[in-house]
């Protein structure tokens, strides 16, 4: 395997770990509330809406008019495509990798006898574990490789 794909692939294991994660704190909404309960004090009151709608709508006005264009929602719209686009491939490499019957089907035992590349990559001290400190050096390297 070269540097490139070593590199990408702990970004395709974290993404699927949050995406499975994310899927189950969708369903209760507890990632949601956490986001938005910007004080953490288990209630989310009119302030913390209107902050979260302040985040969004800055995060979309990219040049910072007081205005989102017709072009800065296309933009928008353009990074959530990049975004499916990379994942698919990435999710489809991986696939490939775990699905070692090559029947098309990812079972069980597949799944979880798949490379770790995320432990291997981001357990700098090998303890075993991952501290917060290791993960965030690996998410940097990440994000560092695609900028490149």
């Amino acid at each position: 395997m070269n540097g490139r794909k070593r590199m990408w692939a702990p970004g395709v294991i974290l993404a699927l770990g949050v995406a499975a994660t994310g899927h189950a704190q969708m369903r209760d909404g507890s990632r949601a509330f956490d986001r938005m309960d910007g004080n953490a004090d288990g209630v989310i009151d009119a302030a913390e809406l209107q902050a979260q709608r302040e985040q969004a709508f800055s995060r979309l006005d990219s040049d910072g008019n007081g205005v989102i264009t017709a072009a800065e929602r296309e933009q928008a719209r353009a990074r959530v495509q990049r975004v499916r686009e990379r994942m698919e491939g990435r999710v489809e490499a991986i696939a490939d990798q775990a699905d070692t019957n090559q029947d098309g089907d990812i079972s069980h035992d597949e799944f979880m006898a798949a490379p770790q590349p995320l432990m291997s990559c981001a357990d700098a001290d090998g303890d075993g574990r991952i501290t917060r400190e290791e993960f965030s050096a690996v998410v940097g390297s990440i994000r560092e490789q695609r900028r490149q």
